[in-house]
């Protein structure tokens, strides 16, 4: 610590001009016009139906498809 107020004092600058780093905001996105699907559901109706389908990342559009129709979404 024999150093810090020098290095306080080379960081000020940078410090009075910097701005407050925020998280990512997160927003569900779904299709324009108002038409997403609750993917969680969607992902339990093809295990229902014996399809594979992963637990995270995009829902295939087949198998939105096949949701849809299926369900009436």
């Amino acid at each position: 610590m024999a150093h810090s107020e020098e290095l306080h004092k080379a960081l000020a600058p940078y410090i009075a001009h910097a701005r407050k780093a925020g998280g990512t905001r997160r927003v569900a996105r779904g299709r324009r016009d108002g038409t997403a699907i609750d993917t969680h559901k969607a992902r339990e109706w093809a295990r229902g139906q014996g399809i594979e389908i992963k637990q995270r990342g995009r829902v295939p559009a087949d198998i939105v498809e096949k949701y849809r129709q299926a369900t009436g979404e």
